[in-house]
């Protein structure tokens, strides 16, 4: 059963409100002091219009519609006890684990640190964001660690992933290459199921620039669905606007792995929200017709 989209709150700008600033709208309306208001943008849970807007100082027009998420006042509870990750691949070289959403990669509060407590020795090769779920790749020793990162350096790491972006992506749309940060980026596509509202693709980055795969996204004109940084265009539908998280998924890793020399094959199978978001898109493959039981 997919879980119901949480309602949001809608309020409408009147005409006495006109050129009041976003954050001075939202602190009278919802009750909160302008800290919260400001770390509620920061946050880029807010919609104007139907278009993410985090600027304070934003002013509002009559009929200007702005969209709340819920979860506005509630003080937050103390975290839980984190479950154990999931490790899919183990041997005396390295591990790969699959990284939950909401998870750092490395440093403090981190897959990393939880990985450390019971495996002390492990190092960090590469990294997904904190909203990315999926294969994540750690050595065991330093010596490990360095060949590793060699083997990303160079090229010879196949990462897959899938990712739900806004719009209808365009199927003649195979690759991008753009760069950035000043640096050579190639993203590869391929489009598995799209309609309208959305597309449901896998994405190749040739190369590791930092968040690669929603930039490229982003310059094409289709950004991925929850993408809070990169997503600034306006969203006629209501799922795709309140997206709990950026739709992306490190879904498959091969590597040479640099002791036996055999080429490992890693994949992670797509988390319930993920493939929840699927069903709501109307982007899940459908049962087969016909046939006997």
């Amino acid at each position: 059963m997919i879980a119901p989209m949480p309602p949001t709150r809608l309020l409408i700008v009147r005409q006495p409100e006109r050129g009041t600033t976003l954050q001075e709208f939202l602190t009278r309306h919802l009750g909160v002091s302008r800290n919260q208001a400001k770390r509620l943008l920061d946050e880029r849970g807010v919609f104007v219009n139907r278009r993410r807007v985090w600027m304070a100082r934003h002013e509002l027009r009559t009929g200007d519609q702005v969209e709340v998420p819920p979860l506005v006042a509630k003080t937050p509870k103390a975290s839980a006890t984190p479950k154990p990750l999931r490790i899919l691949y183990e041997d005396d070289a390295c591990f790969v684990i699959d990284k939950p959403a909401g998870l750092l990669s490395t440093g403090a509060n981190s897959a990393e640190e939880l990985l450390r407590e019971l495996h002390p020795e492990i190092l960090p090769v590469h990294r997904l964001d904190r909203d990315t779920t999926g294969c994540l790749l750690f050595a065991r020793t330093p010596e490990m660690q360095a060949a590793l990162e060699k083997e990303f350096e160079e090229r010879r790491v196949d990462k897959t992933y899938l990712a739900i972006a806004i719009g209808l992506f365009p199927t003649h749309l195979t690759r991008i290459e753009r760069p950035i940060g000043g640096l050579t980026a190639l993203t590869e596509f391929k489009v598995l199921r799209r309609n309208a509202a959305a597309s449901y693709i896998e994405a190749k980055p040739r190369t590791g620039r930092t968040h690669q795969i929603r930039a490229h996204l982003q310059f094409a004109g289709f950004p991925l669905a929850g993408d809070r940084a990169y997503l600034s265009r306006a969203v006629e539908d209501d799922w795709l606007r309140h997206a709990p998280r950026q739709m992306l998924h490190a879904w498959r890793l091969n590597w040479r792995h640099p002791v036996s020399a055999e080429f490992k094959k890693v994949q992670a199978a797509p988390p319930p929200d993920f493939r929840d978001a699927l069903i709501a898109l109307r982007l899940a493959a459908r049962p087969k017709r016909g046939g006997g039981t």
